[in-house]
């Protein structure tokens, strides 16, 4: 049997992904739209920094689903390291509003 906490102590950029996966999907949380901006986020982060860390964060994202007994939809794992791609250019522009994140 796989120690799920020891593994998700490891990950190092997809944890929080992990997080929205595991109460979102497996344990299906409701959510529900705050029409105001909580918070101020940047474009990039870690998982961004090098061409080597997105695809350490791709690994991580595939992982995160596997510990969660998860099967992603059959684009997902494809769209969203192609999502990222323009965050490379984008490096220190905010984006304002979580309206306007794309995840």
């Amino acid at each position: 049997m796989i120690n799920t906490e020891l593994i998700i102590y490891r990950l190092k950029s997809a944890a929080d992904y992990e997080l929205m996966l595991r109460m979102l999907h497996k344990h299906n949380i409701s959510v529900a739209y705050l029409p105001e901006v909580i918070t101020k986020m940047r474009v990039g982060g870690q998982s961004n920094v090098t061409l080597l860390n997105r695809f350490k964060a791709n690994k991580e994202d595939r992982l995160a689903w596997s510990i969660n007994d998860l099967k992603p939809g059959p684009l997902t794992l494809i769209m969203k390291p192609i999502r990222k791609i323009s965050q490379f250019f984008k490096k220190g522009k905010k984006v304002h509003s979580l309206r306007n994140f794309s995840g």
